[in-house]
């Protein structure tokens, strides 16, 4: 790693861990890292349009700039963060939509086993089988579409299916920026 990757790779972890806010289950209008998030960009001029400024436009549920970097892709790692936008936006048929695209079971098996992993020792592992996001050892995208548009729809109906879907969306957001790195 050049030392100007590994300069943004420290400014970028710094301000990761500087974001306090929960882990987003729904699009955002504003952001209070939304600033600092333009500074951390301005001082990495080559990842603009890049999935990496995509996936973290997404970490604080801002998808207005991630869909116009990863509107035009058609596969792998863009199309699944495609999928996150729709996903983020309620527009649940058109993620199911891009998940679909991405067509590279090798970065799904790597996204759904970190996120099976994550929920392992966990109280959201039961939770997670009841409602088929887990069958055969292989996460359920649609699935978890699914389970995100009722939440969205009853958001008061289970605070522990509310923080078992955050704690999936922290796992894949992870487990995408560790792909894209």
């Amino acid at each position: 790693m050049t030392s100007k990757n590994q300069e943004f790779t420290s400014r970028m972890e710094s301000w990761l861990s500087s974001i306090t806010s929960d882990w987003p289950i729904a699009a955002a209008t504003q952001s209070p890292f939304e600033s600092s998030l333009h500074d951390l960009l301005k001082q990495s001029p080559s990842l603009a349009g890049t999935e990496v400024e995509a996936a973290l436009w997404l970490r604080l549920g801002l998808i207005d700039r991630a869909h116009e970097i990863v509107q035009n892709g058609k596969r792998g790692i863009t199309a699944y963060l495609h999928g996150v936008v729709h996903r983020l936006e309620g527009d649940y048929w058109n993620s199911k939509y891009w998940f679909r695209q991405v067509r590279d079971e090798s970065l799904l098996k790597t996204i759904g086993t970190k996120i099976i992993h994550s929920l392992e020792d966990s109280r959201y592992r039961e939770l997670a089988l009841e409602l088929n996001l887990i069958l055969s050892n292989q996460f359920q995208f649609d699935a978890f579409v699914d389970t995100c548009a009722t939440l969205m729809k009853t958001p008061l109906k289970s605070d522990t299916t509310a923080s078992m879907v955050q704690q999936i969306v922290k796992s894949e957001w992870l487990a995408m920026l560790g792909i894209l790195r």
